[in-house]
């Protein structure tokens, strides 16, 4: 027997288990389970006190739309379709809300799942958008707010 003849024995003995061993390992690890990533922890609900700054971006928005809270002058609501929004990032929820205001769809924004800072951010784009495009913008509860599109005309 050469010794070429004895180093394909032994690479022989060896593949047959390597291979056995190989398959095993990769059967076990596409069939075990996974750990399951931890859930995020809920969202916070923005405070809703004298000073926070989600109740002064919706102040501002107001005064600036000159409805200061109340109703429009023509309280004509487009209520042809109404869309209603719980976002969770703001820059998500912005393009919904031109995408819906562009489309003549009255929109409600729950603002609740958004972190303080997220959700004055959002108001002030809203308050922007609708006030350049004719919209009006409500305030409905401490965390709620309405938009509607231009009126048709």
């Amino acid at each position: 027997m050469t010794p070429l003849d004895l180093a394909l024995r032994f690479v022989e003995a060896l593949v047959w288990p390597l291979s056995v061993l190989v398959a095993v390992i990769i059967v076990v690890r596409v069939t075990a389970p996974r750990a399951a990533r931890p859930a995020p922890p809920p969202p916070r609900p923005v405070a809703q006190h004298a000073g926070d700054s989600v109740g002064t971006a919706i102040a501002e928005v107001e005064a600036l739309t000159g409805r200061g809270g109340g109703p429009p002058p023509d309280a004509t609501v487009h209520l042809g379709e109404t869309v209603r929004l719980t976002p969770t990032d703001h820059r998500d929820a912005e393009w919904h809300v031109v995408e819906h205001l562009r489309a003549g769809h009255v929109v409600i924004i729950d603002l609740s799942a958004l972190d303080e800072t997220a959700a004055t951010r959002l108001v002030e784009f809203c308050g922007g958008f609708t006030l350049g495009g004719g919209g009006t913008f409500f305030q409905i509860s401490g965390t709620v707010v309405l938009l509607t599109p231009e009126r048709s005309r």
